[in-house]
């Protein structure tokens, strides 16, 4: 069987690598616009995402993720001020969720977004009360209103791809689709030969499953988990985190199993 996953793993690395457009994070600021989130103790993101260029504003949506009105944790942003909120995404991984979603050589070009609280109560939009949208085709993302205008109530900045950090990293790792619907790879480094576990939390610290435990040689290792725990049962939705342990180096990891 641990054969058999290598194996898959190594069919889906070069569209794996390929869904890596960058790190965006996305800062809101629930003071401004239209907002009902200010004091909120839970924020989502509802968004959409198209990957051909063009006009800002409902074709934006071609790709839409996150349930409303479900505290499922899709889009569910943290808490980095008051009424600041954050989340990290790599835009065409998270809109790969959608059903119609990217494919995986495509970039994510607009996004068209609004807010919520975890009951889909209350909302923040832009200014004009309606959507607010985000241009990825520029130099550093431009976020606006839905008349045009720019919206200062919400900020992003890029970094590289998480996935295309490990390589230089002497024991880095990263899954992609996160949140996880059906499956997920594992991408991880090894700067040296090593005994290398990885295990599976659940948030209250309990090991779900350990994927594996052995020697492995020096490199980057690709691993095809299914959201399964140690007896073969799918794991339900929620929160879990994850430790990759090489000899005495750890690293750790956080996912989402979204069914």
């Amino acid at each position: 069987m641990r054969k058999q996953v290598l194996l898959t793993a190594g069919l889906l690395a070069s569209a794996f690598f390929a869904q890596a457009q960058y790190d965006l994070t996305i800062t809101y600021d629930a003071t401004q616009g239209v907002s009902a989130l200010g004091g909120a103790t839970k924020v989502y993101m509802h968004s959409g995402g198209n990957d051909v260029a063009g006009p800002l504003d409902g074709s934006c949506w071609n790709y839409v993720v996150g349930n409303w009105g479900q505290d499922d944790g899709i889009g569910e942003m943290t808490s980095v001020g008051t009424d600041l909120w954050q989340i990290t995404i790599d835009p065409v991984a998270y809109y790969s969720q959608a059903a119609n979603g990217p494919v995986p050589s495509a970039s994510v070009a607009r996004v068209g977004m609004v807010f919520r609280d975890e009951v889909g109560v209350n909302s923040g939009k832009d200014a004009n009360n309606s959507d607010i949208f985000m241009d990825l085709t520029t130099v550093t993302p431009e976020v606006y209103n839905s008349d045009g205008t720019p919206f200062s109530g919400v900020t992003a900045t890029t970094s590289p791809a998480s996935v295309n950090n490990i390589v230089g990293k002497q024991l880095g790792i990263y899954n992609a689709p996160n949140p996880v619907t059906t499956s997920t790879v594992f991408a991880y480094n090894l700067n040296g030969a090593a005994n290398v576990s990885l295990t599976v939390y659940d948030v209250t610290g309990r090991e779900v499953i350990t994927l594996f435990d052995e020697l492995q040689s020096a490199g980057v290792h690709y691993y095809n988990w299914i959201g399964n725990d140690n007896n073969g049962n799918q794991l339900p939705s929620g929160i879990y985190t994850y430790a990759l342990v090489s000899n005495s180096a750890r690293t750790t990891g956080k996912l989402m199993i979204a069914r």
